[in-house]
């Protein structure tokens, strides 16, 4: 082999590596930018699009004063008890518009 063909082939070779590493590297670049706008995108979500939560102890409450219910008509029922007429009275108010 001639110098000339050594040489060219010397100069392939490291061009070959060096268009490697740069694409390498512009790949690691480019998922970070993904990763960075992922992150972005999503503390946009967070700011724009609020999560509601149901308050907690309004609905322990509301459990509570249901399984009481119920355990008193367990009671009842368990207890022999004579059954009373319980009247509820519940008021109603006018949504007319």
């Amino acid at each position: 082999m001639s110098k000339v063909q050594c040489f060219k082939e010397f100069v392939n070779e490291r061009l070959t590596a060096a268009a490697e590493q740069i694409f390498r590297y512009l790949e690691e670049t480019v998922a970070k930018y993904e990763e960075e706008i992922d992150r972005q995108r999503r503390l946009l979500d967070l700011i724009w699009k609020p999560e509601i939560r149901l308050r907690r102890a309004v609905v322990h409450e509301q459990r509570e004063a249901i399984l009481k219910y119920v355990g008193a008509l367990g009671k009842e029922i368990r207890g022999g008890a004579p059954r009373t007429s319980v009247h509820r009275h519940y008021v109603i108010n006018d949504l007319s518009i």
